[in-house]
Order: structure tokens, then sequence, then C-alpha cells
């Protein structure tokens, strides 16, 4: 882990790192409907870190979870691992993940309603999705 003060080269690669996470959870937001699984969700979100040349900590000695990203679905804990169980519409969905990029690590989570607008929960989505600003920023 790279710890104290970054280089600006350091900087740019973690700004680039969180771009890659946000672009990624943009698309997720758009490809996960009723129907789908835990499963299918980790595998897309998988298939996107590669497709960025960058890697999912999910198997490093320091992680060792059996998923990609962490996905929580209605009244799951937080950090729960993905599963056969398939996503209905209304569901509220968690997703949080670590993207590492050329030693920079990014970790954002965010929460959703499938297929649905969360209708009068806005405050709260709003409050647990601010990390994408930083993401984006």
């Amino acid at each position: 882990m790279i710890t104290g003060e970054k280089t600006p080269q350091q900087m740019k690669d973690m700004r680039e790192c969180g771009k890659m996470l946000a672009t990624i959870y943009d698309e997720l937001k758009k490809n996960v409907t009723a129907g789908m699984s835990e499963l299918d969700a980790n595998d897309f979100v998988a298939k996107r870190i590669k497709d960025f040349n960058a890697e999912a900590t999910d198997l490093t000695d320091e992680v060792k979870f059996p998923g990609v990203i962490c996905v929580s679905t209605n009244e799951q804990l937080v950090h729960s691992f993905p599963t056969e169980d398939m996503f209905e519409k209304g569901d509220v969905e968690s997703f949080d993940f670590v993207i590492d990029y050329r030693g920079m690590k990014t970790d954002s989570a965010f929460t959703m309603v499938d297929d649905e607008e969360p209708n009068g929960a806005e405050k709260t989505f709003t409050a647990r999705n601010r990390t994408e600003f930083v993401c984006r920023n």
C-alpha cells in the first residue's frame, strides 16, 4: 500500500482510477434490472474493470473476498458477497467495490432502487451516493 504524500503522477493515476470507477457505476445503474442475478452484476463489473486495464482487489491478500463487488439487497448487511439471487423490481440494492490502477485504489459505493425511482427517498439516496462526486472530480 502506498502511504504518505503522493507524487503528481500518483495523483493523476488516482483521478483516472476514480473516473473508471464512476463510469462503471454509471453503466451498472443502467444495466441492473429485475431478473438479473447478483452474480451477473459481479461479472459485468469484473469485465469492465479488465476493459480499463485496472484490477479488482477482491482476491488480494488484504481482502480475499468471494466477488469483485459487494452486493446488498434489501435487508442484507452491507458488504454481502454476490449470490445467484435475482433482483426484483423495487429491490433496494447497494453496490461497493474497489479498483486498483497503477497502485492507486479507489473505493466507492452506491444504492439504487431496481427499475423505478426511489419515490420519496431521494434525500437518503443522495446522501448515500455522495461518494460518486469525489470520483468524478
